[in-house]
């Protein structure tokens, strides 16, 4: 089956968001008076939510509560943003995925309410993107696999006829338990031994081979 749904991860696949998040992240840890991490672990805190990052990243279990997401959602939005910039290529790849008459969803762990503030700093994403997921704290949506789901049916699509691209393992293993083909970004921040190890589909090292595989993937109507 021909396919037509692509579900793009955010930071790391679409965005270069590795300077606002990272600086952002910084004046968080500075604030709540914690120690400052090493870049592989700042590295490994794009992507995942904040909560996530304190427990399971920096291993700060007691110390996260819930003013912390708000405070770097807060930071994030009004100084981390602006440095986001789009990977050089990637409006290319969502046009392609347009001529073949497909269609482009994000499906993101960044909280919903950024949406309006991503597309201000990077106003590109609102041409390129049809459908855009993000996580709410309500049931259904606080997963990867949830926000894939969501994406799948704004899109009236089935998941023998989408794409997930994404640069963490999570990406991958949340499409794959969904029978989704998978992408893995080797560009982004996921390392290559995570992303090996979820096993993707396809692997893709740069931009310029991503826009190839598409071409390959999305067959002319």
């Amino acid at each position: 089956m021909s396919k037509r749904c692509i579900i793009w991860d955010m930071d790391g696949t679409l965005l270069n968001s590795k300077p606002g998040i990272t600086g952002s992240m910084k004046k968080v840890l500075k604030q709540f008076g914690l120690p400052e991490q090493p870049d592989r672990l700042m590295e490994m805190a794009i992507g995942p939510t904040i909560e996530y990052t304190f427990q399971e990243i920096f291993g700060f279990t007691k110390e996260y509560r819930p003013e912390v997401e708000a405070y770097m959602n807060q930071v994030y939005a009004q100084e981390g943003m602006l440095m986001d910039k789009l990977f050089p290529g990637v409006q290319a790849c969502t046009k392609l995925v347009k001529e073949r008459n497909g269609i482009n969803c994000i499906a993101t762990m960044k909280p919903q309410h950024l949406k309006d503030r991503s597309i201000q700093c990077n106003p590109a994403l609102g041409a390129m993107i049809d459908h855009w997921v993000g996580r709410e704290q309500t049931p259904g949506r606080l997963t990867k696999e949830d926000l894939i789901q969501t994406a799948l049916r704004l899109a009236g699509a089935n998941p023998h006829e989408a794409i997930v691209i994404g640069d963490r393992a999570s990406d991958i293993l949340a499409a794959k338990a969904l029978n989704i083909t998978t992408v893995a970004a080797q560009y982004g921040f996921g390392s290559r031994e995570e992303l090996a190890q979820a096993q993707p589909d396809y692997t893709v090292e740069n931009i310029d081979h991503l826009h190839a595989l598409l071409g390959q993937l999305l067959k002319k109507r």
